[in-house]
């Protein structure tokens, strides 16, 4: 739950329940072996299933899967080349996924020499 659905959006806390809050959060400390523990058991976690971290090979099966296809052409509509994501595909050229998709749905011109065009895999 976020934003307007939560059930404590726009609630403004009473000073004394404040610090409570913040009495409640404060001398909180944890070992140096509990903190090492935290942190190895975050490792890998960025992209995780389950609890598991993905390999690469996993990673590439789920975007071919449930990606979505970007096709690069020029401007004379020659297909280019095509990337398994969004993501693959602003890696290629260095920017954000955002401005690969919007390019992809808007079909502007992409960097003065590309259109990009794209189909969703997991509708």
């Amino acid at each position: 739950m976020s934003g307007e659905k939560h059930p404590l959006f726009g609630k403004i806390h009473s000073e004394e329940t404040r610090k409570k809050m913040s009495e409640a959060m404060s001398g909180k400390t944890y070992s140096e072996e509990t903190r090492k523990k935290m942190s190895e058991a975050k490792l890998g976690k960025k992209n995780h299933f389950f609890g598991k971290s993905l390999s690469e090979e996993t990673k590439e099966k789920l975007s071919k899967s449930q990606g979505t296809i970007i096709f690069l052409y020029s401007l004379n509509d020659l297909l280019i080349c095509s990337f398994t994501s969004s993501r693959a595909a602003a890696k290629h050229f260095n920017c954000g996924h955002h401005t690969i998709m919007k390019y992809a749905r808007s079909h502007e011109i992409f960097k003065d020499q590309y259109r990009l065009s794209l189909v969703a895999l997991s509708e």
